[in-house]
C-alpha cells in the first residue's frame, strides 16, 4: 500500500503538479478522501501512508535543487519497506540478546538487537530484503561536542620515542616494525632477481 501511495503520488505530480503546485500537504488531503472511499487503503496504518508521501515530497525536493535524478515509480520487491513515527512505537527488551517492538495494526514483533538503544526514537523503518525483514530504529542522541583546538601541533622525532607531539603525547613505533622491514628488504630482494614479464 505504501508503494501504491507513492506511484499514485508520482502520478498526481507529473500530471497536475505543475498546474495546481501540489505539495504534501494537498496530497495529503487527498490521500485523506482516498482513505474514506477505499477500504484496502483505510486497512494500513496512516502514518505508513504519510511516511511514503513524505519521502516522495522528499524525493522531488532533492530533484528540483539537482541532487537526484526525477523520481521513478517504485516496484514490487525492490526496497519494500514502511515507516512508522517513534511516538507510535514502544520497545521492550526480552533478553540479552533479542527485543520486541510493537508496531501499529501488526502487534508485538521480536527481533535479534546488534547495539544498544539510547536517545530519544524519532522513526522506526521495517525493509524486505532478500534474507527477510530487518528493524531499523532512528535515535536522536545529545552528547557535547569536543572544543576545538588550536589547529598547530610541534613535533619532535627521538631516538627512544619516536614522536613526541608539544601537548605532551607520545607516539611509538611497535616491536614488530623491525621484523616487518626484514620481510620487505628480503622481498624486495627476490623481487630485484626475477625477470620481466615471467611467471
Amino acid at each position: 500500500m505504501c508503494r501504491f501511495v507513492y506511484n499514485l503520488g508520482l502520478e498526481q505530480k507529473a500530471t497536475w503538479g505543475r498546474e495546481h503546485r501540489l505539495g504534501y500537504v494537498a496530497q495529503a488531503a487527498d490521500l485523506t478522501k482516498l482513505r474514506a472511499e477505499f477500504d484496502r487503503v483505510w486497512a494500513v496504518y496512516v502514518s505508513c501512508r504519510q511516511q511514503a508521501l513524505r519521502d516522495f515530497d522528499r524525493a522531488f525536493g532533492n530533484f528540483f535543487t539537482g541532487r537526484a535524478s526525477f523520481p521513478q515509480p517504485r516496484r514490487r520487491g525492490v526496497d519494500d519497506s514502511f515507516r512508522f513515527p517513534g511516538r507510535e512505537v514502544a520497545v521492550k527488551p526480552l533478553n540479552g540478546k533479542w527485543s520486541a517492538v510493537r508496531l501499529p495494526k501488526i502487534g508485538w514483533v521480536k527481533f535479534r538487537d546488534t547495539r544498544p538503544m539510547r536517545g530519544d526514537l524519532k522513526n522506526v523503518s521495517d525493509r524486505l530484503d532478500a534474507s527477510g525483514w530487518y528493524v531499523a530504529f532512528t535515535y536522536e542522541i545529545a552528547h557535547d561536542a569536543p572544543a576545538p583546538g588550536s589547529g598547530v601541533v610541534g613535533i619532535d622525532r627521538g631516538v627512544v620515542t619516536t614522536l613526541v607531539l608539544s601537548p605532551g603525547d607520545m607516539l611509538i613505533m611497535p616491536r614488530s616494525l623491525g621484523r616487518i622491514e626484514a620481510c620487505k628488504r628480503n622481498a624486495q630482494r627476490i623481487l630485484a632477481r626475477r625477470k620481466r614479464r615471467s611467471n
